[in-house]
């Protein structure tokens, strides 16, 4: 008798698991397209806040063989203003997706946080206006860097408070995207 006092929940219990699961299952295939077609408005949205004066971008097929570059993606805005490059950094809360505009010339036009799970109120603080436009400055050819009181020089870039971590992600994002374009802009020119 006790056998079937513990079995009936149990079974029961599995079986509302099961329809929730198949629940979730066609809710995930009813929403998908739409999720993807909204994370694909955000990207675009990104690559025109990222370099001003932009319209249209297309998807540059643009193959580097380093593991340190995986997942990135590089488009060319169609009149000629210049890049916009995602990249991906390890930041405290997880994978920072960094979208980096850059000029024609080679110069940081903008950077846009497009994903996220850093700290709010600190890691969340690197996707603030006056953090990210610290590397619109003239970085004289060399990567940006981060400090943790005052910029003294070309390229440095002031960590966040008690988000050094985040600081350093971003950061390294960006002199990801730099380098890429660089890549880029090098075979362009020698081809």
């Amino acid at each position: 008798m006790k056998a079937k006092e513990y079995l009936a929940p149990a079974v029961v219990l599995t079986l509302i698991c099961a329809v929730i699961s198949f629940l979730l299952g066609l809710t995930n295939e009813a929403t998908k397209d739409r999720i993807a077609e909204n994370e694909i408005k955000a990207a675009n949205a990104a690559r025109i806040e990222v370099l001003p004066g932009a319209q249209d971008f297309e998807d540059v097929t643009f193959f580097i063989d380093n593991p340190d570059y995986e997942g990135y993606s590089l488009y060319r805005e169609t009149s000629g203003l210049g890049y916009a490059v995602t990249t991906k950094a390890k930041g405290y809360g997880g994978d920072i997706t960094v979208v980096t505009g850059i000029s024609a010339e080679g110069k940081v036009t903008g950077v846009y946080t497009l994903n996220s799970s850093e700290t709010p109120g600190l890691g969340k603080k690197t996707e603030d206006e006056a953090f990210t436009e610290q590397y619109l400055a003239d970085r004289q050819g060399s990567q940006f860097q981060v400090v943790k009181n005052t910029a003294k020089g070309p390229g440095e870039v002031v960590a966040v408070a008690g988000a050094t971590i985040s600081s350093k992600a971003v950061t390294q994002a960006v002199n990801q995207a730099v380098e890429i374009y660089a890549l880029y802009a090098y075979s362009r020119d020698t081809m």
